[in-house]
């Protein structure tokens, strides 16, 4: 699974009640890309007469990588400890002291937890990054129209090609394939039809170099 924050709020107030007393502040609630750290507890400090004071919990999970519910319970579990210390003002020895062993120690001798103080990152599987959409671009300089942009559905490649040989008012043409995000709201055509774009824009998708690569015929 991949966390996201509304299973975060059901698990945080389940996990409240049944082992803190309910008596946990809930935070707000964050997603990071973090691949280094898999759950944080951020707050701010505020000096009242002769103390300090913490306050606007956030705590986050990442969605770098995929994990079993288990897992990320045991990791909001985690930072749920954290969280405690902090906000009733526990003192401890360390980030990972006595007093978050001890509380840590419970959750996993009473409740049968694994709540651990470090993770070993290579024992998660992160989020593999999607293949960028490779699309099959066509460019136009049609002498009446000006220059057109048109996305081509590959199937019908050849039967445009063939139209585009015989085409008298159109004096050049370029077939690209291209995973550039710029294409993502074109309509793949089956037709010769297509956007008109400036004379910039047309030799800027020609000439765009590592993400737009000619294709050959």
């Amino acid at each position: 699974m991949i966390v996201d924050r509304e299973w975060m709020q059901k698990r945080f107030a389940e996990f409240n009640d049944s082992y803190f007393e309910g008596k946990l502040p809930t935070p707000a609630f964050g997603l990071s890309r973090s691949k280094t750290r898999l759950g944080t507890l951020s707050y701010k400090c505020n000096r009242r007469m002769f103390r300090i004071v913490k306050t606007d919990f956030t705590l986050r999970l990442t969605t770098a990588f995929v994990m079993t519910e288990r897992q990320a319970e045991n990791i909001l579990l985690h930072e749920m400890i954290h969280l405690c210390i902090a906000s009733m003002g526990l003192p401890d020895t360390s980030a990972h002291g006595v007093t978050f062993r001890k509380m840590m120690n419970v959750l996993n001798k009473e409740y049968g937890w694994e709540v651990t103080v470090s993770t070993r990152l290579k024992d998660y599987t992160p989020v593999s990054k999607p293949k960028p959409r490779e699309r099959l671009v066509l460019l136009l300089r049609h002498k009446q129209a000006g220059y057109i942009v048109t996305v081509v559905n590959a199937k019908y490649r050849s039967a445009i090609e063939r139209i585009l040989d015989k085409a008298r008012d159109i004096s050049e043409h370029h077939w690209l394939i291209s995973s550039d995000e710029y294409f993502a709201d074109f309509p793949q055509v089956r037709s010769l039809r297509g956007r008109r774009v400036t004379r910039e824009e047309y030799e800027r998708i020609k000439e765009a170099g590592s993400n737009v690569h000619s294709l050959p015929l």
